[in-house]
């Protein structure tokens, strides 16, 4: 088995380095998959990054998973290579797609197409904090490029029903959540599964069976 790498090993960004956060919840998921069958399972790193969270959780399962990972940012795409090919094995199981979680919605190559979605979306919503010099990081940090409820929008489209979404959240609205869903016609169900101050690990059980 590949050991999990230090979390300052992996190639990433000037701009942007990731917290501890995203191999805290490639640990919870990671976890809640050991003891299921996975063969098959079709899963989903949204706002990918370098690749980390899910690069974790295939080393931490060490068996065969099929992971798409999806990031905005196309300066992210050299660094999640290099992280790739440095995992070696993983390579043929992974794929980067530079894509606008907004885009998703309603395009139907991507219409229930996983079993499980991981995701450390931004943060914060524009003017609740002050922007930072470098326009990568806000993009990071904050829905500059769609909101919250566009994010929620896109998790749902590409979930199967029956399946589940692990996300990093600070200061969570389960209410605001659960309100969002009603509008928009989508059965849900919510879990925080692990806090740290103000940041949760929340478990979403997405369409009629859960």
């Amino acid at each position: 088995m590949i050991e999990s790498k230090d979390i300052w090993d992996y190639n990433q960004p000037d701009f942007y380095h990731f917290s501890d956060d995203s191999v805290w919840l490639a640990k919870v998921v990671a976890q809640q998959l050991k003891s299921e069958a996975t063969l098959g399972m079709k899963v989903l790193d949204l706002c990918a990054g370098c690749g980390v969270i899910g690069m974790e959780i295939l080393l931490a399962l060490d068996r065969s998973l099929s992971l798409d990972f999806i990031e905005i940012q196309r300066s992210f795409l050299k660094h999640f290579d290099v992280n790739a090919k440095h995992l070696g094995r993983l390579g043929t199981k992974i794929n980067f797609i530079n894509q606008d979680f907004r885009k998703l919605h309603k395009n139907d190559k991507f219409k229930e197409a996983y079993d499980l979605v991981v995701s450390n979306p931004p943060y914060f919503e524009v003017g609740n904090n002050r922007l930072g010099p470098s326009d990568a990081k806000n993009i990071c940090r904050f829905f500059i490029k769609g909101s919250f409820v566009e994010f929620l929008q896109a998790v749902w489209w590409v979930t199967k029903k029956g399946g589940r979404v692990f996300f990093l959240s600070r200061g969570f609205d389960a209410k605001q959540v659960m309100l969002i869903a009603t509008q928009l016609n989508i059965r849900i169900k919510l879990e925080i599964l692990e806090k740290k101050s103000d940041t949760s690990i929340v478990l979403m059980f997405v369409g009629d069976e859960n």
